[in-house]
């Protein structure tokens, strides 16, 4: 089973944003793989809105990316700063980044 760092849009609707990502884990899953999307857990720990959390909480996305096989990027709703973050470490590390679409609701 690989590991993969879910990446999804979190801020500005983040109702919907959740959702969705919920729906991203669920659609990871089901291609039978071990997914992580960091912004749901820190995003109930940390304030987004303050720009040292904010650091904190992507630098703990990036340590856990870090070890992945696969970064899979769910772009139904485009590319948020910090996703185009995640990519650029992703190529720098040499880990498989997939740009996915499961139907934005």
């Amino acid at each position: 089973m690989k590991l993969v760092s879910l990446q999804s849009p979190y801020a500005g609707d983040i109702n919907r944003n959740t959702e969705y990502a919920w729906r991203a884990l669920h659609h990871s899953i089901m291609l039978g793989e071990a997914p992580f999307a960091s912004h749901l857990l820190y995003g109930l720990l940390l304030d987004d809105s303050n720009p040292h959390e904010r650091k904190i909480g992507l630098s703990c996305d990036h340590a856990f990316l870090a070890k992945c096989d696969i970064v899979a990027v769910y772009n139904d709703f485009g590319v948020s700063a910090g996703m185009e973050e995640a990519i650029d470490l992703a190529h720098k590390l040499g880990i498989q980044i997939d740009l996915r679409y499961i139907g934005a609701q």
